[in-house]
């Protein structure tokens, strides 16, 4: 800017500071979109926050917004721009980080398939090699054993977990028998295969209440296809 003395005159702006979010950025409407573009500072002039508006941009669009698009929008700064990127990375990340952990299922205690494994679990340390607590995420099967040993005491809270990447997870099948003089307490079985060119220890089949499997087997199988899709296709669910 030139004044009046004939030099240039430089408006100063200064780093801008990240909004805090609260609650999923990606289920916003083009309202509460417009809402956090205002909180950014110093902030978009009122043309530039109403083309989001005006170009149907929700919270479920911004991390497909490029600086091209940007531009085309009348975001003509090019600093605010950056700004408009880095922070939609910050929305994409936490957005994935929230994702990623939502518990999809979970169940405590230790399946058994028989009254003899129940007793053989209640009375005899050796046999308590089952995980007392299973829990599906968007990324990962966590299964949870307490320890027994003799070190360790039968009332030590030592525990051991196994965290599963779905990644590795080549195959989910699940098994619904039902045995004569059997009264529907026989419980179904799921197996899960994983990548044997990892050279991971195979998993024991896991045993849900009868009736429970299809549906448990269906979840662990879609989350494993969500856990291989492109990083784009799961924003956009």
């Amino acid at each position: 800017i030139l004044g009046m003395s004939g030099y240039v005159e430089l408006l100063e702006v200064h780093p801008r500071k990240s909004v805090e979010v609260e609650g999923d950025a990606l289920a916003w409407s083009t309202r509460q979109v417009c809402e956090w573009l205002s909180q950014l500072q110093p902030g978009l002039d009122a043309d530039a926050i109403g083309a989001f508006a005006a170009h149907h941009i929700t919270g479920d669009l911004l991390h497909s917004l490029t600086e091209e698009h940007l531009e085309k929008m009348g975001v003509g700064v090019i600093g605010q721009r950056l700004v408009l990127l880095r922070e939609m990375a910050k929305l994409r990340r936490k957005a994935r980080a929230k994702k990623r952990f939502e518990v999809l299922w979970e169940a405590h205690g230790v399946p058994y398939k028989t009254a003899y494994e129940y007793l053989q679990y209640k009375l005899c340390g050796c046999c308590m090699d089952k995980p007392d607590h299973y829990k599906l995420t968007h990324s990962s099967l966590v299964l949870t054993q307490k320890d027994y040993s003799k070190a360790s005491g039968i009332f030590s809270r030592a525990k051991h977990t196994r965290i599963i990447d779905l990644d590795t997870v080549e195959h989910v099948a699940v098994h619904s028998e039902r045995e004569c003089c059997d009264c529907g307490c026989t419980p179904d079985t799921i197996e899960i295969d994983l990548d044997d060119e990892k050279g991971l220890e195979p998993l024991e089949p896991i045993t849900t209440p009868h009736g429970e499997g299809e549906a448990i087997a269906a979840s662990i199988q879609h989350a494993v296809e969500e856990a291989e899709a492109p990083i784009a296709d799961q924003m956009v669910r």
